[in-house]
């Protein structure tokens, strides 16, 4: 995948997830969602606006300088109109920092392409979770949820998993079963390998204890936990996938 097709498939994630997420009905926005304990669909939409407005003011921001956290919008605001200018202003933010962008506030310095697929994920992660609590969700797209299974072996895993959870080294495998409907320059098959002082993860099929076989969508939710193991073919010791979901901090 080009990086201009990267950023631009990125960018009409982001805006299509908003979309999903603005449009559930107002009157259950005081649905709990399952998938995040505690929240409400009201609270996804505040969460996610404020991400997209604080990405953009952060994008913009000189090198070295905090960013405060972004306000909530005023209790009489339309709040799928304000999820909406939000996103648009990202999308803007991208476009103004090109390439060469970057985030610089401290403790979150990363490269503008980053953050996209970041902001991109989040979104559409959080649109599925909206409407899961109320129906059915959308699957999300091959191409996309195999970026996504990427970021969480290159960002998440190697410092999100709990160690201490297993009870000695354990190889875990990931392979979605029709990647060849997504983008062939993205893996379609991870390890993650947990040991007492590490955890790393690689693209391939590399010593694994367990397998898990799945659509793309579902092997991108299960690692987040918004699926659990009966929803994927799982081959080998399956007792380590539950010890991966309970270990899984992020």
């Amino acid at each position: 995948m080009s990086a201009q097709r990267g950023a631009a498939e990125l960018e009409a994630a982001l805006t299509a997830a908003t979309g999903r997420l603005a449009d559930i009905d107002p009157s259950l926005r005081d649905t709990d969602v399952p998938s995040c304990p505690g929240w409400t669909i009201h609270r996804l939409i505040l969460h996610v606006g404020r991400i997209h407005r604080w990405v953009a003011v952060a994008l913009d921001s000189p090198e070295g300088q905090d960013v405060p956290a972004v306000a909530r919008p005023a209790p009489d605001a339309d709040l799928a109109t304000w999820l909406r200018a939000g996103a648009s202003h990202l999308v803007g933010a991208f476009h103004a920092a090109g390439d060469q962008g970057r985030v610089s506030s401290p403790g979150w310095e990363q490269p503008a392409g980053w953050w996209l697929r970041r902001c991109a994920l989040e979104t559409t992660l959080h649109a599925w979770d909206a409407e899961a609590a109320v129906g059915a969700p959308s699957p999300i797209p091959v191409t996309l949820a195999l970026a996504g299974i990427g970021e969480v072996m290159e960002v998440f895993a190697p410092y999100g998993i709990d160690r201490t959870a297993f009870a000695g080294p354990a190889g875990i495998v990931v392979h979605c079963t029709d990647a060849h409907r997504g983008d062939v320059d993205l893996p379609d098959t991870w390890t993650i390998h947990v040991a007492a002082d590490v955890v790393t993860a690689v693209p391939g099929e590399a010593g694994g204890d367990v397998i898990v076989r799945a659509p793309a969508s579902d092997v991108l939710l299960l690692l987040w936990n918004r699926l659990d193991q009966r929803h994927v073919e799982v081959s080998g010791n399956a007792g380590l996938l539950d010890t991966y979901q309970k270990a899984a901090c992020y």
